[in-house]
């Protein structure tokens, strides 16, 4: 998408768009937002209403928006779903308890059951990609995503960070995508969240008996089924038991011979146990067994025998070579294996203590263990078809546990309501890795075969067979924190005022050497991070908010270098302070009895303080300095609704990012990953009416302009996806997905030359679900 590229993305010498005009282009979209919808400010409609096909009459939207608040008021701690549509108006992830996004200060963004069914997402980049602004993808084997301009490596799952091995997360128990922008230290507990957090919530069990089988077919035998069956075990006036159980494989032959097949398997479950009203026991578990070889098989095109390397003044776009199709592969199959095993469970307890006091008592545990051989390309040699390759054994054993306890007071007065929600964490990981590394011999791509390879691996290689590997490294790592968080509601909670305080005090130790025996301890260093905010709720449907928040990140070892090159008598580094302020507006209203309207704008402005590089010392002398930023700022916007009209309805999802980067290293370039603009925009058409009944029919596009991975521009076209599915006889639908339809492979990252990730081309996908 060339045409959306400012020259500056090429050199970054121009002046940068300053703040003040991003203000003005966002109060000239809030302002056609409040004119489009001036005619409905005479209503006074609840900011909660089922956004479903068939709009519904406005009183019974109010009756089941108070039913759903009297949910909310007895449980705290539980997320209610929206009834239909791609709206979603409650959330935890903004404060620790259940809140209207309206009422947050936070930039939230959803992507429920009937987006992920939509799309048939198998990849949370899928959802990401249409569903959020702001959010670009660092990666096609992994969930590794920048959130403007900030890399996310970790995702959450169920609330707690999971760390990630080098493979995607599974989707087949999850109920929506939640992404929380701007650091997110004081709500979740784990200061490793700067530009935001994507949260996979798992699906909770029905209270009647219910259930799906879906299977998806492809070419290259690609097969991927799931299935879940729910409802109640026990149903009396004591208690009630819902399960759920969840499954799920995946199978198919890949184009590259290194590659060689998917190999996916999934079981999961889930169980709700409620002791009356005010008590619930919430668990979910699985285990998920992923085979598949998924790497960096890619390399790219340096250009002729001469040709400069790119600089920060001279970036070029990145191209894959001509060797380098969609075949191609830098070994063989048989040489290599990926193969990983997770085991995750959670299980939370709340329960109403007094008619004002609520307690939430949670636990997580996660293992994965990730055994692998990986070859893989490295550097493209000078002649431009050489390619040097690698080889490495390795393993990696992950354990966690996470346990949390939030306590939750609510003060209601004539005058105001104050709640009051202390609590703390406790954060335990173990990390241990096994790697060997060997150099194998250069690759020439311009001829077929691998002649070379056989003798290599013929003879015995460390990490492979039974022999030890060369380096281990691991970490055991603790974080205790504690919190405070006041909401005070004012005039009828039209006024919301939050503030917060969380405490860290972090311990640990990390491993090294053959046998792990060198012990170096990890900063113990206490710090605060802090949030504020507030909301003014102009209409229960629409709020402007403000927000400063910041998370802290404890200095890495060693001084500051301020002499000379082997002076390491300077000043101790200082920690880094990520820092977020950001002015919102966001909506959520049913105009008409067909038309409802959900959405937000934001503006932002995020830096990350003292970053740690290399810089002039004096006398021309280069060493460490740290007092630099690396900085991101913008405005973005996030929109859907639902419109019945004719024997059906519309539905859409739209999205619009805008902004800037700059890095401590060199302000002239944008951060890794960052696009300085995206915009995506999905929409269907669903008959619910007439010969078509059953019938829908949609398609998304997303298109952005280029993000840098080094010196090198990474130019995604418009990925354009189609998507239709026919419902009967209540039980049966069909669905077929087009993804990539203008059939344009694309660079999504590059290591270096020599190890690039492109995404898939077309692939048409063609499912049959049963439901009951």
């Amino acid at each position: 998408m060339k045409t959306m590229t400012p020259s500056k993305s090429k050199t970054r010498q121009e002046p940068k768009t300053k703040l003040p005009v991003r203000t003005g282009r966002m109060l000239v979209a809030c302002a056609a937002l409040l004119a489009a919808s001036s005619g409905a400010f005479a209503q006074t409609a609840p900011a909660a209403r089922p956004a479903v096909a068939q709009a519904l009459p406005t009183d019974n939207a109010n009756q089941i928006t108070e039913e759903k608040e009297k949910v909310i008021k007895l449980s705290p701690f539980i997320v209610t779903s929206a009834d239909g549509g791609y709206a979603e108006r409650q959330t935890m992830l903004g404060s620790r308890t259940a809140e209207a996004i309206i009422d947050l200060p936070s930039s939230v963004a959803i992507m429920n059951k009937q987006l992920i069914n939509d799309l048939n997402a198998f990849d949370v980049q899928q959802t990401l990609n249409v569903g959020v602004s702001g959010v670009t993808q660092n990666s096609v084997i992994t969930d590794d995503v920048n959130i403007r301009g900030f890399r996310s490596l970790y995702s959450l799952r169920d609330g707690i960070i999971r760390h990630s091995t080098f493979k995607r997360n599974p989707m087949y128990d999850v109920e929506r995508i939640e992404v929380l922008k701007g650091p997110a230290a004081l709500q979740l507990g784990n200061n490793a969240f700067l530009g935001g957090a994507v949260n996979y919530v798992s699906m909770r069990p029905k209270d009647t008996p219910s259930g799906y089988i879906r299977t998806t077919i492809s070419d290259n035998s690609y097969a991927r089924s799931e299935g879940n069956v729910s409802g109640p075990i026990v149903k009396n006036e004591d208690y009630t038991i819902n399960y759920r159980l969840t499954g799920g494989s995946l199978t198919g032959k890949r184009e590259k011979e290194i590659e060689g097949k998917e190999d996916e398997l999934f079981l999961g479950g889930g169980l709700d146990i409620f002791f009356g009203k005010d008590t619930r026991v919430q668990g979910n578990a699985y285990w998920f067994m992923d085979n598949a070889y998924r790497g960096w098989n890619d390399f790219l095109d340096i250009g002729p025998p001469g040709t400069p390397p790119p600089t920060a003044t001279t970036l070029r776009e990145a191209k894959l070579h001509p060797n380098s199709t969609k075949r191609f592969s830098p070994g063989r199959s048989k040489d290599v294996f990926m193969d990983a095993q997770s085991y995750s469970m959670n299980v939370a307890v709340s329960t109403k203590l007094t008619p004002n006091l609520y307690i939430r008592a949670y636990y997580s545990f996660d293992k994965i263990h990730d055994a692998r051989g990986e070859l893989r390309g490295l550097t493209v040699r000078s002649d431009n078809f050489t390619l040097d390759r690698t080889f490495g054994p390795y393993t990696v054993d992950l354990v966690g546990h996470s346990s949390q306890l939030d306590i939750l007071h609510e003060l209601e007065t004539k005058w105001f309501t104050l709640n009051s929600t202390w609590g703390l964490d406790l954060h335990l990981a173990t990390r241990a890795q096994k790697l060997s590394t060997h150099n194998m011999p250069a690759l020439d791509t311009r001829i077929q075969g691998y002649p070379l390879d056989d003798a290599f691996f013929a003879v015995p290689r460390a990490g492979t067979g039974g022999l030890p590997n060369t380096t281990q490294t691991g970490f055991e790592n603790k974080l205790f924190t504690y919190y405070l968080q006041e909401n005070l509601a004012l005039f009828n909670k039209r006024l919301i005022l939050v503030g917060g305080i969380r405490a860290f005090q972090p311990t640990g130790i990390n491993l090294s050497g053959a046998d792990l025996a060198t012990i170096t301890q990890r900063s113990k260093k206490k710090f605060d991070v802090m949030k504020l905010g507030v909301v003014f709720k102009i209409r229960p449907w629409l709020s402007a908010y403000y927000t400063e928040a910041g998370n802290v990140f404890i200095a890495q070892p060693g001084r500051t270098d301020k002499f000379s090159a082997n002076d390491q008598l300077g000043e101790l580094l200082k920690d880094q302070d990520g820092t977020l302020k950001e002015f919102g507006v966001k909506f959520d209203h049913s105009f008409t009895p067909a038309l409802t309207m959900h959405g937000s704008v934001a503006l932002f402005d995020m830096s990350l303080t003292n970053v740690r590089t290399f810089g002039d010392l004096g006398n021309g002398v280069q060493g460490i300095i740290q007092s630099a930023r690396d900085t991101s700022q913008g405005w973005e916007c996030d929109f859907g609704g639902s419109y019945t009209i004719g024997q059906g309805a519309w539905s859409m999802i739209a999205t619009y990012f805008d902004g800037d980067s700059a890095t401590a290293v060199d302000s002239r370039l944008q951060a890794v990953g960052f696009a300085p603009k995206k915009i995506s925009f999905l929409a269907k058409y669903s008959w619910s009416g007439g010969v078509l009944k059953g019938l829908t029919i949609g398609g998304n596009i997303m298109d952005q302009t280029p993000i840098r991975n080094g010196f090198w521009l990474l130019d995604y076209p418009a990925v354009v996806n189609v998507f239709a599915g026919y419902k009967w006889r209540q039980h049966w639908q069909i669905h077929l997905n087009l993804d990539n339809v203008t059939n344009k492979r694309y660079i999504v990252a590059t290591a270096s030359t020599g190890l690039v990730q492109t995404a898939e081309d077309f692939r048409a996908r063609l499912g049959v679900t049963y439901r009951w």
